[in-house]
């Protein structure tokens, strides 16, 4: 006998009403809770950094650029999660829920800065359920330790093609490009030992 801890099935009924009250984020995915951890110093910075490069030339084709707090339903994973950046290309398409809350479904690109206690997850849980978007054309993880980004683009409904970029390297995202180095703008790397 397992003596692992079981945690009991949450509707997302249940957990749409808690998070609709709760002041601070969660995440669900099918059926189990999870609670957004802290965001250190670094985390925060590199998520502004990239709402703000890439805010010029999205705003001019017609998208929206969310921070964290944009609510994302991924209808084939069950899953609510809130990515560090979200932009949506096209007429935004929301499922409504308790009272005004809402939750996009269509994302054209989903950000996730990646850090030691989340990488994991991100790329485990995240990443798969974000690729069944039929919306999503770009998921970037951008690393908040280093100078990094990994850029996953699909290419076809079922094919994605992933890049790994430095900070001497240049992004493309449709017809937008940043260089890497701008998302780690007043960051200071320490070294490590």
């Amino acid at each position: 006998m397992s003596s692992a801890r079981q945690s009991a099935y949450i509707l997302p009924e249940h957990y749409l009403e808690m998070e609709y009250h709760s002041p601070y984020k969660n995440e669900y995915y099918d059926g189990e809770v999870r609670a957004m951890g802290y965001a250190s110093d670094a985390h925060g910075l590199i998520v502004v950094n990239v709402i703000d490069v890439m805010l010029d030339c999205f705003r001019k084709k017609g998208c929206r650029v969310y921070p964290s707090e944009r609510m994302v339903y991924i209808e084939a994973c069950n899953a609510f999660v809130y990515p560090d950046v979200v932009v949506v290309c096209g007429e935004p398409q929301y499922r409504t829920f308790i009272g005004k809350m809402l939750a996009t479904t269509n994302p054209t690109i989903l950000v996730e800065v990646l850090s030691e206690s989340t990488a994991k997850d991100d790329r485990e849980r995240k990443l798969p359920c974000y690729r069944q978007m039929p919306s999503a054309r770009h998921i970037l993880f951008v690393e908040s330790e280093r100078k990094f980004v990994e850029h996953h683009q699909r290419v076809s409904p079922t094919q994605w093609l992933v890049s790994e970029l430095s900070a001497s390297d240049a992004l493309a995202l449709d017809d937008c490009a940043f260089p890497i180095e701008k998302f780690y703008d007043q960051i200071e790397f320490r070294n490590s030992l």
